[in-house]
This record gives structure tokens, C-alpha cells and sequence, in this order.
């Protein structure tokens, strides 16, 4: 298994989903998520697997690969060496 990193906006955007999961449901939710969320991304950080590219183009350009978490949040990340790091996390609906 890869070890898994996040830049400091993926930490940013992933920290702002959690207090906004909290603001919505009950106590601890926003843990649950994050929780889930982190359990989902350790899935795919597994060592000799290559992922394509992005279909966003400037996720794209960047060589980044994408996974979909809860059919709506998009994962941008990259593999660097023994790394899986989360480059951004964005609701894809927002993607134009």
C-alpha cells in the first residue's frame, strides 16, 4: 500500500466538507465522512496499479488521475514514488 498524503488545499477543501457535513446532520457526521472518505481513497493507493488520466482538462495538464467518491466528489491525486497524494477534492458538479 501507498502512503497517503494531501497538499494543504486538499486538506483545506476536505476540512470545509467535514464542518459543512457536521452544520447538516447530527453530531459526529462530519467524522463519519471523513472517515468513510479516507477508507475509500486507501482502496485505490495500492502499489503497481496505473490510473488514467483526468477527463477534466486542467487536471489534466497537470498529470493528474481522478476516483469519484459518493458519486459526487471528485479526487484529484498523483502517484510520486511510494506516495498517493490528494492534490484537490471538488463537488463535480462544480467542473465546467
Amino acid at each position: 500500500m501507498l502512503q497517503l498524503t494531501f497538499a494543504k488545499s486538499a486538506e483545506s477543501q476536505i476540512n470545509s466538507v467535514v464542518d459543512y457535513v457536521e452544520s447538516l446532520n447530527t453530531k459526529g457526521s462530519g467524522l463519519r465522512w471523513y472517515l468513510g472518505f479516507r477508507e475509500f481513497i486507501q482502496h485505490y493507493a495500492q502499489s503497481n496499479v496505473s490510473y488514467t488520466l483526468c477527463n477534466f482538462p486542467p487536471f489534466a495538464s497537470k498529470k493528474y488521475s481522478c476516483i469519484t467518491f459518493n458519486k459526487k466528489w471528485i479526487i484529484a491525486f498523483k502517484i510520486v514514488g511510494n506516495r498517493f497524494r490528494v492534490q484537490k477534492v471538488v463537488l463535480g458538479s462544480s467542473l465546467h
